[in-house]
């Protein structure tokens, strides 16, 4: 129980849910405990804790070790009891990952530290007088990459994470008898390779054993991605029982896990009065110390800035406590299916209202029907104008403008369900895909034409459309590691193409690898004959008065398979189908820093902006690399090795750069190229160009209404009242709604819906798009 006479140290509700706590440092020496609901923060003085740094909490215990004598134990958060350790003589650069194998309080506890970026661990019993020292191969032939100190105990073995995500495994019971054991690799997760950085978190939920990987982009270190995998032990009837390996899991259950700085925990939600299926994260980040929420339900991620004055604090991180003493529940002032009941009551009161009303729409001229159409989706104006045949013609004039990009995301991949947003509108649709019916990892890469690139697990990739259901597989591509993929042309035509790059990190390699693929593949040769061959199903075989033979016409034999042959010919035609991508590596005497934003195909060629804004072009015809001397880079100084959050669009044959921060600190850039002079000039003013930017791809459209114009959108919605999407205006320089504490998919590409195929949608009995809105509520 707590110290009744020093409860005043802790706040209020401390021990009835997550608190995070910021430990004294060099610059102060109070406790910062910040109520993760709400941010609040309140300052505390722990005598204890003077001189001393934490390396980590576990459960209600800290671990401390002072700065001077190197003393190290572990102190209760609840009685402050003491658990002493042998004195920690090793130095340490930076926070680094100790791990337990039971509590401080067990008498079988051991405790072990992996060093960042060396070759030995460290492991004592709570009794010892001193740690022991294990020196270890981290390197190895086949995974030549060192540690990166992240550890856990589980199951009787000790786990370490390579740079590269590899677990290395020790049977804990050598370790025990302080022998040393060889290490064996196990199940390495490719295919994320293209990100500037990994955070990663073991986290043990339910006797199971979970690693959480956060993927960052750009020097602000902005989170991108999150998944979550699931150790797998092998089982007697598995084809694999030499080895553990990770499945890929899209949620989590009852359970939440809350991580911070190399330390993962994991509570029952309910009992924590918490939202499950939910990953709570802090991260340093440009513009302080944010911390993330990962819902998996829909999988969609926000974030809120907790610390802003603490940027790239890594002398006094932030730790979860969680007592395992809990004094008591959180109860809810208000139960959720109140909250709801209320919620349907105000719907039904509201369709009292609108019943009451009766009005003759078919009555409104047909101007105002025009300008009413102008105000809605494109998806409400055709619609609209299902409701009378005097509408039905006015439905052809609605504008091409009004088809806006919209957010493509799945956010349940094992039910097949996809999401389209269309931030301007603030309109949300679903679609069942039965490509989205997987128990893999899915990945939006590129749109183009109506059609999208997604990829599924590591290697299988295909172009779909979403509004026609129709699907091409292409062969997997085995370079996990690629930037971005593209296209030319509609899949479904003949001079179809597609195009995956591959750019180097290295600022003195100057070296881009383009992978290409065309299903299909005809191929003309001229050898004085045509054969063509077609193989039957059945065997069936033929002699003697029925077969015929004319010599030097023609040759008819039935025997599993049909062969005509005819001579004298001028030409051969044989129609084969490449099966795999094929690599081509080019050079170019400039370096190219590329990023993982898709490239515009204009022209006949693809453009491609590096974090500099340098343009590079590639011909896929003559199979051609080279960077553009002229327009000079935008940011000469950014080093190869940093992402720059940049994309580069096509509007009306302009090339247009956008250069947008990580934070709200600094204003969104955006550069046009003036091709008479071949140089970037800074735009101020966009006119009525609207712009829809991401991580992945991004593109330009014309707008007709006025509040949307001079405008660039984000893959962000607001849900406090009702669905709204995130945009940056260039005339006030500011973010609406909001910039922090707004939702983002995980995985999204922006999709651009095609009118026609919409109105064959609208036209069917039943359509396969499904509105989402509050709107369909009402009706």
């Amino acid at each position: 129980m707590l110290d009744i006479e020093r409860k005043d140290q802790f706040p209020s509700s401390f021990g009835r849910l997550p608190w995070l706590i910021k430990f004294p440092d060099e610059e102060k020496e109070t406790c910062t405990f910040i109520n993760f609901t709400n941010g609040s923060k309140e300052e505390r003085n722990i005598p204890e804790m003077k001189g001393k740094k934490c390396f980590g909490c576990f459960g209600e215990w800290v671990l401390l070790i002072d700065k001077e004598t190197r003393e190290c134990f572990f102190l209760s958060l609840v009685s402050y009891s003491k658990v002493h350790l042998p004195p920690f003589k090793e130095s340490i650069v930076c926070i680094e990952k100790f791990s337990l194998s039971s509590s401080p309080t067990s008498p079988d506890c051991i405790i072990t530290y992996a060093s960042f970026n060396g070759d030995f661990i460290l492991f004592c019993h709570k009794h010892d007088k001193e740690w022991t020292k294990l020196l270890v191969p981290y390197y190895h032939d086949q995974y030549p990459h060192g540690c990166s100190g992240v550890n856990v105990i589980y199951n009787g073995w000790l786990l370490i994470l390579s740079k590269c995500r590899l677990a290395k495994i020790f049977d804990f019971a050598a370790l025990c008898d302080h022998k040393r054991v060889e290490v064996i690799p196990s199940y390495a997760l490719d295919g994320y390779l293209e990100t500037y950085k990994m955070d990663k978190y073991f986290v043990e939920s339910c006797n199971s054993l979970y690693l959480v990987i956060i993927h960052k982009f750009g020097l602000g270190q902005h989170v991108i991605h999150m998944e979550v995998h699931q150790l797998v032990e092998p089982s007697e009837e598995s084809e694999i029982q030499d080895r553990l390996y990770w499945n890929y899991v899209p949620n989590i259950g009852d359970q939440a896990f809350f991580l911070s700085r190399y330390n993962g925990v994991s509570l029952c939600a309910k009992e924590f009065g918490v939202e499950p299926n939910c990953i709570y994260a802090t991260v340093p980040c440009f513009d302080g110390e944010r911390l993330y929420k990962f819902c998996l339900d829909n999988q969609t991620f926000s974030f809120d800035l907790l610390l802003p004055e603490d940027r790239w604090n890594f002398e006094g991180p932030l730790f979860w406590a969680i007592p395992t003493s809990r004094m008591q529940a959180i109860e809810f002032e208000t139960p959720l299916d109140v909250v709801e009941s209320n919620k349907d009551r105000v719907i039904i009161e509201e369709n009292q209202e609108r019943n009451q009303i009766s009005r003759q729409w078919t009555d409104l001229p047909i101007e105002m029907v025009e300008l009413l159409f102008q105000r809605l989706s494109l998806v409400d104006c055709l619609r609209v104008s299902t409701l009378c045949k005097a509408w039905a013609s006015t439905s052809q004039s609605v504008p091409e403008e009004n088809a806006w990009p919209w957010l493509m995301h799945s956010p349940d991949v094992f039910n097949g369900k996809c999401k389209f947003f269309d931030p301007v509108c603030g309109k949300e649709y679903s679609l069942e895909m039965d490509v989205l019916f997987t128990n893999q990892q899915i990945a939006f890469h590129s749109s183009r034409d109506g059609w999208v690139v997604m990829s599924e697990g590591d290697e299988a990739i295909y172009v779909l459309n979403p509004l026609t259901k129709e699907m091409i597989e292409l062969p997997g591509l085995d370079c996990p590691c690629y930037n971005c993929i593209s296209f030319t042309g509609v899949p479904t035509s003949p001079d179809f193409r597609a195009f995956a790059f591959y750019f180097e990190y290295d600022d003195n390699d100057k070296m881009v690898k383009i992978y290409s693929y065309r299903p299909g593949q005809k191929e003309l040769t001229e050898t004085g004959q045509e054969e063509l061959t077609e193989t039957g199903q059945e065997e069936w075989t033929e002699t003697g008065q029925d077969e015929f033979t004319e010599t030097g016409q023609e040759e008819f034999t039935e025997t599993g398979q049909e062969e005509l042959t005819e001579t004298d010919q001028e030409e051969e035609l044989t129609e084969t189908v490449q099966e795999e991508w094929t690599e081509t590596i080019l050079e170019s005497d400039i370096q190219f820093c590329g990023t993982i934003n898709n490239p515009v195909f204009l022209h006949g060629e693809f453009y491609c902006l590096d974090r500099r804004g340098q343009l590079g072009v590639f011909n896929p015809d003559e199979m051609t690399w080279r960077v553009l001397t002229k327009p000079e880079p935008i940011c000469s100084d950014v080093p190869c090795y940093a992402y720059a959050c940049c994309s580069l669009v096509e509007i009306q044959g302009d090339l247009i750069a956008v250069f947008r921060p990580d934070t709200p600190l600094k204003p969104i850039e955006v550069y046009k190229l003036d091709r008479s002079k071949m140089a970037w000039s800074e735009v101020d003013n966009l006119g009525d160009i609207t712009i829809f930017v991401g991580f992945r791809n991004s593109i330009a459209v014309p707008s007709r209404l006025k509040r949307f114009r001079n405008s660039i959108y984000f893959p962000k919605f607001d849900d406090r009242e009702h669905r709204n999407g995130v945009f940056y205006s260039m005339d006030d320089h500011q973010y609406h709604p909001r910039f922090y504490g707004v939702e983002q998919p995980t995985t999204y590409v922006w999709f651009q819906p095609n009118k026609l195929l919409l109105q064959k949608d609208m036209d069917a009995e039943t359509s396969s798009l499904q509105d989402e809105s509050s709107l369909k509520t009402l009706n």
